[in-house]
């Protein structure tokens, strides 16, 4: 799970004890569904503890946000185009359509706001978190290499030298 792998229901169908814990967060993670995800968690909890990996599946919220902001981008459709060219993605997504997806996500009443500048660091913490791992350099050796990062929203070009 920590590796954005999920076990598969047929991986998992030959020991219905592990199925039955980690079957029902799997399928929060993959539907973005991040109250089904917190009660599955919690119901799970005392097993997670004594098997000591509480604290890694509780990372697995993360996995599940970015699942649901996926589907905001996806749902989002395409911008108008000019004749003949091919549709493009919507790329500017407003912060409301991703609060909105957090209200459903959590399933709180609509009478319940969610603050714009928390689902603002959601997104940031998650652009962060993917491009530090998607905008990694390998080493080369002596050679001098630019590191791009996206930070609040910024494009971000990082000069670093190897050091051997």
């Amino acid at each position: 799970m920590t590796t954005h792998t999920l076990p598969s229901k047929t991986l998992l169908a030959p020991y219905p004890r592990l199925e039955s814990l980690f079957g029902p967060l799997c399928q929060c993670i993959r539907h973005g569904n991040l109250s089904g995800f917190d009660a599955a968690l919690a119901s799970a909890e005392a097993e997670f503890v004594k098997r000591r990996i509480y604290l890694t599946l509780e990372r697995g919220r993360d996995i599940a946000l970015r699942n649901l902001f996926r589907k905001v981008f996806l749902a989002g459709g395409f911008e108008e185009t000019k004749e003949g060219q091919a549709p493009i993605r919507r790329t500017r997504i407003p912060v409301t359509e991703f609060a909105a997806a957090m209200r459903v996500g959590s399933q709180i009443g609509p009478a319940t706001r969610i603050d714009l500048d928390e689902v603002e660091c959601f997104l940031a913490n998650l652009i962060y978190k993917v491009s530090d791992v998607a905008c990694r350099v390998p080493k080369l050796p002596g050679k001098r290499k630019k590191r791009v990062v996206l930070a609040a929203g910024q494009w971000l070009i990082i000069s670093m030298t190897n050091r051997t």
